[in-house]
């Protein structure tokens, strides 16, 4: 079961991936689709950092917060890029 709820997230995500990047599909589901993921992984991220600290480990809140700037510096590298083109 396991397995065919991973296979099924993993068609789910590469589907939604490809679709915010074509150039087919109109630009608010496109902007929907890549909110969802930046939600989603600053979610996981926010989640690892604050069990980290309830818990007192150090790995967890180095790995959250490493997960929170890495996302959110991805985050405004992209809309910078973004508006650089003409």
């Amino acid at each position: 079961m396991d397995d065919l709820l991973e296979l099924l997230l993993e068609i789910v995500t590469e589907g939604a991936a490809a679709t915010a990047e074509s150039k087919r599909v109109p630009r608010l589901v496109r902007i929907v689709i890549s909110g969802i993921f930046l939600l989603l992984g600053l979610g996981i991220a926010l989640l690892l950092l604050t069990v980290g600290i309830d818990s007192g480990n150090i790995g967890l809140t180095v790995a959250g917060a490493l997960l929170l700037l890495g996302g959110l510096s991805f985050f405004f590298y992209k809309v910078k890029k973004r508006n650089r083109k003409p």
